[in-house]
């Protein structure tokens, strides 16, 4: 463990293995004043992300900053305990390929989420159909499809890693514009959008609603006394994020149990509640226990989860401690070690081909070399980390693996 410090704050960080980059994502956040008095945990798989750090625990009561949830929100793993059903790996994965679109794909026909139209910003969301007919669709970087086989029950489980799609990516940034303007130094910014948002709808022009509130935005740009990515929101207009945030999560939900229930339909003509299944979630704030989340899971007393390693090491299935010190959190799974960038140069695929050989997959190519098992911290440092917040049950081996390639 070791401990940052910045000008109204320190975190602790249950890790050596720090890059510089994450370490001044950090430091920068704790020279922050709204940071000031909570309590802030770095979990081990910490690395650098875009505008925050990964691994990112807090206690918050009033104030939040959209951007350190990020645009995933409510990614998460759903687990299956497919019990001793037989099957072949070559039909499950043509399966995939035929239902589970991936990457930017999405369903040919929308299904329906009524919660949508709930949300607080739903007049400004963009390509509504996208969003439906997303519902049940993977995605692409490190989300996947995995089946794994557990030695401690030889049964096989069905893994499902997948987010918000871009419903999340809209959201998240709706309500960070937001916060910019909260913090422009001039009372004129909030009425100046709540002006151009009522004209606009007044004109049935609301899909012209978020080019304006861009202009706006930039006209105030730079008056902020906090950086963009780390601007916050408080009162009514927290609230409101926390309010799309929870529609979100449901979303990202019901899109899991969407492709599960594709996989399990035309691969054993079953149903997701035919079987034991379990949800981990990550990228989302905690508003029962007030603890905002970013890269990291909940790991509270006898809570199972689900900590993904890489893809050919497969899982941990551990139980929580419900250690307050760890603000009652785990890491999300392993960390990179390498950007997307890096990756890209420094693995073969040659190499990546020989790391996977054990494992089922037609994902394994030059496009997805930045998924390589070497991407990631070890297994072993990992494992040997977490011990003060979950217990590990066991970790279940990929006997399958699909990404978007």
């Amino acid at each position: 463990m070791t401990t940052l410090r910045g000008k109204y704050n320190e975190a602790k960080v249950f890790t050596h293995n720090l890059c510089d980059k994450a370490s001044s994502q950090i430091v920068d956040y704790l020279d922050q004043d709204f940071s000031a008095g909570e309590k802030i945990r770095i979990m081990p798989d910490v690395h650098a992300g875009k505008g925050s750090v990964i691994g990112f625990t807090q206690t918050f009561s009033d104030k939040a900053v959209p951007n350190i949830v990020g645009v995933d929100i409510a990614c998460g793993m759903l687990t299956v305990d497919l019990e001793d059903h037989d099957f072949s790996l070559e039909k499950l994965d043509a399966i995939i390929r035929r239902y589970i679109p991936s990457g930017h794909a999405t369903l040919n026909q929308e299904k329906d989420f009524y919660l949508l139209k709930k949300l607080k910003c739903y007049d400004e969301l963009q390509n509504k159909s996208r969003i439906y007919k997303s519902i049940g669709t993977l995605g692409g970087g490190n989300h996947f499809i995995e089946v794994n086989y557990s030695e401690k029950t030889k049964f096989k489980l069905l893994v499902v890693h997948s987010g918000s799609r871009n419903l999340g990516t809209q959201v998240a940034k709706h309500h960070q514009d937001i916060a910019e303007g909260l913090h422009s130094n001039t009372k004129n910014y909030q009425a100046d959008v709540e002006r151009v948002i009522k004209d606009l709808k007044g004109k049935k022009k609301q899909k012209d609603i978020d080019k304006a509130i861009k202009k706006i935005r930039n006209r105030y740009k730079g008056a902020s006394r906090y950086p963009k990515d780390l601007c916050y929101l408080y009162g009514s207009y927290l609230d409101d994020y926390l309010h799309d945030m929870e529609i979100t999560q449901k979303y990202a939900t019901l899109n899991r149990e969407e492709m599960i229930n594709t996989i399990l339909r035309h691969l054993l003509g079953a149903k997701l509640d035919d079987f034991y299944h379990f949800e981990t979630l990550h990228n989302y704030i905690d508003l029962e226990n007030k603890i905002i989340r970013k890269g990291a899971i909940s790991a509270r007393k006898g809570e199972k989860v689900l900590i993904p390693l890489n893809m050919r090491d497969g899982s941990l299935i551990a139980i929580g401690k419900g250690n307050e010190d760890w603000n009652y959190s785990a890491p999300h799974g392993a960390g990179r070690l390498y950007s997307r960038a890096e990756a890209m140069r420094k693995i073969s695929l040659k190499d990546f081909q020989y790391q996977m050989k054990d494992v089922y997959s037609t994902s394994v190519r030059a496009s997805t070399l930045d998924e390589a098992p070497q991407v990631y911290k070890p297994a072993e440092e990992i494992i040997g980390l977490i011990s003060d917040t979950v217990e590990i049950i066991e970790q279940i081996k990929p006997l399958y693996n699909f990404k978007a390639s």
